[in-house]
């Protein structure tokens, strides 16, 4: 009796438990029952998605990484491309900045963001006015002078642009900017993911071995043009047509860069040079040469040979040289009195 007293009881108990939550016949438990397996079966569907999302999320994750070290890589194959070209060039240095070209990637950027050049672009790029250094997020991402890796510093720069936060690395963005950030679609966001700043060339040159090396940019006219006529040198098994290299050079560096490397070239490609300049002529030790005169608008009375014939020889002497007494004058009055100096010196 006291156990059908007790079941009696619990039976109660339960009927007003499920009155109170509106279930108050065999039929609605029934329905209960039901939507409690649904939801049980929805409830384990949400968590077959939240696994996926979250195996996804890691592999979105591995194929970033994989995608950023793919792009390092490609700047250590240029580093090492370029260091093995110049290795034995004592005037030319070349540097390579990984993904540190901002202000050539600006307008990528500003293309994959659909941004508008006003003053909410300046917080995402702004190259300086005079002296002044350029600001934004993409300075920022690219500069070479923090110890956190450029690689690093981008991604850590898109997660922030897709995630729309209003501090992007070290720069704060306009509400404007954030605004249209949020409209952006998801396309714009995976373009973004896949997009890296190119790598900038840096250029140092030197005019003798024993000199520091300096910026290009702080470089003459004619070092410039000395040094971008060697880079185009150092490389390549292309037919090569060079058009008075020697502008803006003065003799002493078209003997020092130009005619060393022509020589060294001719061995690997075919180069065809228009010169006024002797040096690249006989000291390039050209294999072909043709004089060309220039008459009534037309090319005339063009004499073709190498160097060791007569003629070849004569018009190079009258052409490049000025003549033999020209020629001869200059010896005299330069190569001859200095040896004569030096014997009395010494």
């Amino acid at each position: 009796m006291a156990c059908g007293i007790t079941l009696a009881q619990h039976y109660a108990a339960e009927m007003l438990r499920l009155k109170a939550e509106g279930i108050e016949s065999a039929q609605a438990a029934a329905q209960a029952v039901a939507a409690v397996e649904r939801l049980g079966k929805e409830l384990e569907a949400v968590a077959v998605c939240q696994r996926q999302l979250a195996a996804a999320e890691l592999a979105v994750q591995s194929a970033e990484a994989d995608l950023s070290n793919a792009r390092s890589r490609l700047t250590e194959l240029r580093r090492n491309h370029v260091e093995r070209l110049f290795a034995a060039n004592v005037s030319l240095r070349v540097r390579l900045g990984s993904m540190s070209y901002a202000a050539g990637a600006a307008e990528k950027l500003r293309g994959i963001l659909k941004l508008p050049v006003d003053r909410q672009w300046s917080s995402v790029w702004a190259d300086g006015d005079g002296n002044a250094q350029p600001s934004g997020i993409l300075w920022d991402a690219t500069r070479n002078d923090d110890a956190c890796p450029v690689a690093d510093r981008l991604l850590s720069m898109k997660h922030a642009l897709e995630s729309g936060s209003k501090t992007v690395l070290a720069t704060n963005l306009h509400g404007k900017l954030l605004s249209r950030l949020n409209e952006l679609p998801a396309e714009a966001f995976d373009e973004l993911a896949g997009w890296f700043p190119d790598d900038e060339v840096l250029l140092d040159y030197r005019p003798t071995s024993d000199r520091p090396f300096q910026s290009m940019a702080r470089a003459s006219a004619g070092q410039r043009a000395a040094a971008m006529l060697s880079f185009l040198l150092a490389d390549g098994d292309d037919p090569l047509v060079l058009d008075q290299p020697e502008d803006d050079l003065d003799n002493a560096l078209v003997t020092a860069l130009v005619v060393s490397q022509l020589r060294h070239n001719k061995s690997r490609r075919q180069v065809i040079v228009v010169t006024h300049n002797a040096n690249i002529v006989v000291n390039g030790d050209a294999d072909l040469i043709v004089c060309m005169q220039f008459a009534s608008g037309q090319i005339a009375d063009p004499l073709c040979g190498g160097l060791q014939e007569t003629e070849v020889r004569q018009r190079i002497c009258d052409v490049m040289e000025g003549g033999r007494a020209a020629f001869q004058q200059r010896y005299r009055r330069i190569l001859k009195d200095l040896d004569r100096m030096s014997d009395g010196q010494r």
